[in-house]
């Protein structure tokens, strides 16, 4: 396999696992923020109806780290300061995702809810 075939198959699999981790993480913020009740909430919206903001979630994540170059094979960095990047780029990712969502009006999404997959991500 050449270096740039397998740069892109790391890159790839290191997506499609960052995505299953993404979503394993949304469910589990959902969870705590709708379900398990630890601050409490008047009304729950469906699971469904938030799950179609993965739409957009999965893609502003993905760039963050593709930007970060969590997507490289060749980082000679220790693995505090790749720890650090992953932490940036959640951070501003959920960021970005609180100003999309205080822009979008079709669903109220909970600013606590995106705090808490912040957290789990």
């Amino acid at each position: 396999m050449s270096p740039a075939r397998k740069q892109t198959y790391f890159a790839i699999v290191n997506a499609l696992c960052d995505c299953a981790a993404i979503a394993l993480s949304f469910g589990a913020a959902y969870a705590v923020r709708f379900l398990i009740g630890v601050i409490p909430v008047g009304g729950r919206p469906g699971f469904l109806e938030y799950a179609k903001a993965l739409a957009v979630i999965l893609p502003v994540y993905l760039w963050f780290f593709r930007e970060y170059g969590l997507y490289q094979t060749a980082r000679h960095i220790r693995r505090i300061e790749e720890i650090f990047l992953v932490v940036k780029s959640v951070t501003f990712a959920t960021l970005i995702l609180m100003a999309i969502s205080f822009f979008y009006r079709g669903l109220s999404y909970s600013r606590i809810f995106l705090a808490f997959l912040w957290i789990f991500c």
